[in-house]
């Protein structure tokens, strides 16, 4: 899908489908994607907040299709623990400035060039004196607590590095899919894919209802072979 310049905004569960055990990937809700080849691109961002990446909440319209990696993260996270690792009040899902200040309340204060990384071109007023506030609060810490939404008992520290590369605010730092494909958490457990993918439905969902990282990976992986 990226080799036709395309990004759908967001991927979300609602955007995307698998079969037992992650065996198929389909990227759905193409009415939100756009083409990022587009000299000028829409201004009208689409899609489910919660699982927007940082750029695209501040309104960059140079954002690229590593906004998908950074979506696909939040639906990893999800798998693993049953909900996405953002979320924000329900009176506050259609607020940007809310959604932003969950994200990095999670991932850490950024620091002036991680956000001006971002080329935002709304909130930054917001997100300075919230920022301000917070490393003051904080005594200058920023902290990156995503470890603590997904302990070691549900992934391990080899999936972990995976899933901090999709979700790093800085998109200019942010794993690729083709970069995330080569991880370790990937390439040594070729022989299970292939294996998994010889199982029988049945044996497939018993296996995902124990071992949530196990349709993860699986996912995951079909889903970044798309993405590349």
């Amino acid at each position: 899908m990226h080799r036709t310049a395309s990004s759908t905004e967001t991927s979300s569960p609602t955007t995307s489908s698998w079969a037992a055990g992650g065996a198929a990937v389909k990227i759905c809700n193409y009415g939100v994607a756009k083409s990022v080849a587009e000299k000028d691109p829409p201004q009208a961002f689409a899609g489910t907040m919660v699982y927007m990446a940082p750029e695209v909440l501040v309104k960059n319209a140079d954002h690229d299709t590593l906004s998908d990696v950074w979506s696909l993260g939040c639906v990893m996270v999800e798998i693993l623990t049953g909900k996405p690792p953002f979320a924000v009040a329900v009176k506050d899902e259609d607020d940007e400035a809310k959604q932003l200040f969950k994200i990095f309340d999670v991932l850490g204060v950024p620091c002036k060039r991680a956000w001006q990384a971002l080329k935002p071109q709304v909130h930054d007023d917001k997100v300075q004196v919230w920022r301000a506030r917070q490393l003051r609060d904080r005594h200058g810490s920023s902290r990156n607590r995503l470890r603590e939404l997904v302990s070691e008992e549900i992934l391990s520290g080899d999936g972990f590095h995976v899933l901090k590369g999709l979700l790093t605010c800085d998109p200019e730092k942010r794993l690729t899919a083709a970069a995330a494909l080569q991880c370790p958490w990937f390439t040594d457990n070729v022989d299970d894919a292939v294996a998994s993918e010889r199982t029988t439905a049945v044996t497939m969902i018993a296996a995902v209802a124990s071992k949530p990282w196990s349709l993860a990976t699986s996912f995951v992986r079909r889903a970044l072979g798309l993405l590349q």
